[in-house]
């Protein structure tokens, strides 16, 4: 199936081929400033991938995880799963971790919360539960020293009644 679009309803960019100089500021991706050229738009690979190529370079800052420090983060990941039964990681802004640690409470269960946004390695530590237990959002909760999910897991949970295969009775 092919589109047919009037190029006069085509952004100028599009029917150029020339994208605007972008510069951002304060924001971590930068562009060059220089006209870039878009790859052939007329390729028969882009109508069928939708995948759209710049020929200039540009960079992302991203955070590096060394082995040493992921090493160094995942003993102490497990240590802590292994020292406390029940575990929630969390950030202390987000209304899900708010919502679990109150469930939680309701039930009387002792837990820990280890607040990903304060602990300086709190990236790394994320990066290591998406890792360990597929899972990259929080809340992260283990009970009873088995990975539970996230709040909606709990909530489901506490609805089937199947919170007891977690905690001790």
């Amino acid at each position: 199936m092919r589109l047919i679009v009037n190029s006069a309803f085509k952004p100028k960019y599009l029917r150029t081929g020339v994208l605007p100089a972008l510069s951002l500021v304060s924001s971590r991706l930068s562009l060059p400033s220089t006209n870039s050229r878009f790859t052939n738009l007329s390729n028969s690979s882009f109508a069928s991938t939708g995948i759209l190529t710049l020929k200039s370079n540009f960079t992302v800052s991203t955070t590096t995880h060394t082995a040493e420090k992921l090493s160094s983060v995942k003993s102490r990941v497990e240590g802590q799963i292994a020292a406390s039964p029940n575990i929630l990681y969390s950030k202390t802004y987000c209304p899900f971790c708010s919502r679990a640690k109150n469930e939680l409470d309701k039930l009387g269960i002792a837990y820990s919360v280890v607040e990903l946004d304060v602990d300086p390695n709190g990236s790394d530590i994320q990066a290591l539960l998406a890792e360990l237990t597929g899972q990259r959002t929080v809340p992260n909760i283990f009970l009873n020293h088995k990975h539970v999910g996230g709040c909606d897991d709990l909530l489901y949970l506490l609805e089937t009644g199947k919170i007891n295969d977690y905690i001790k009775v």
